[in-house]
Parts: structure tokens; C-alpha cells; sequence
């Protein structure tokens, strides 16, 4: 299974360290799953680094951390990730969240942080919301 993300920053609003721990939660318990995050310059890969350094060396290998994906790439991510894959967004603020609804919109099982800080949660049902806790989020992958 593919876990992922696709942001246009890494910043403290996006917290993709929630969903880092998360899935190391959830491959503590046994899930067999690769974590995937795409997001900022290319060029510039001190944020992908520092969260590559919060994944335990026994998992680093099941992860990948690129640059920011043109649309076609994320489309294309979308239909490769659909049979098995999930979207997360683990964002503490979103106003809409175009990203994760076109994740949804394509066919891709997407979970989201279930906040009111989150406005496009009200969009997908409680099976596909989780707390915003990395035992929240690996409680949520672990019954996708």
C-alpha cells in the first residue's frame, strides 16, 4: 500500500510530520505500506530532509520524499494509486483543500483530519476521517 501526499509547501501548516508518524505508527503494527511525500522545490530539499531524518532507520527504506508535482505528475500518481493507495491530508489549517478533493474526485481513498480547522472534511464521510493524532491516522490506514 502507498500512503502519500502531494503539497505545494512543507511548512507547520501542512504538518506532514503527522502523517510521517502516522504511518510509522502503522508499520510498527504490522501494515505493510511505503510512504510517499511530494512538496516543495525541487531544488531545494532541506524540509524533505529533515522529515526523511523522522523516519526510524528500519522504515527509511519504505520511504520517499520528492519535489513538488506538475499536475500531469499528480494525475498520473493518482491513477497509478488508486487500486492501492491512500491520500492523506494532515494539514491543521485548510480552508478547501483542492488537492485532497481532486485526490478524492479521482478515485484515490483520501483521509482527512476530522477538525472544524478543516474545512473539507465536512466533504467526505467519518470512515475517512481520523483524529489528528498519529495513533488517530494509523487507526485509519490500518482499517482502510
Amino acid at each position: 500500500m502507498l500512503v502519500f501526499t502531494a503539497v505545494a509547501r512543507l511548512d507547520y501548516f501542512k504538518n506532514v510530520e503527522l502523517l510521517i508518524s502516522g504511518c510509522v505508527q502503522a508499520r510498527k503494527r504490522g501494515v505493510p505500506l511505503r510512504i510517499l511525500v511530494a512538496g516543495d522545490s525541487p531544488d531545494d530539499a532541506v524540509a524533505r530532509e529533515a522529515l526523511r531524518a523522522r523516519v526510524p532507520r528500519e522504515h527509511r527504506a519504505e520511504f520517499l520524499a520528492v519535489g513538488k508535482l506538475s499536475k500531469t505528475q499528480l494525475y498520473a500518481l493518482f491513477s497509478l494509486a488508486r487500486p492501492n493507495g491512500i491520500f492523506v491530508c494532515s494539514s491543521r489549517y485548510e480552508t478547501l483543500g483542492i488537492t485532497p478533493l481532486e485526490a478524492a474526485l479521482s478515485g484515490v481513498c483520501t483521509l482527512m483530519p476530522d477538525t472544524d480547522k478543516v474545512e473539507a472534511r465536512r466533504f467526505f464521510p467519518v470512515a475517512h476521517r481520523f483524529l489528528p493524532s498519529s495513533d488517530g491516522l494509523a487507526d485509519a490506514i490500518e482499517f482502510m
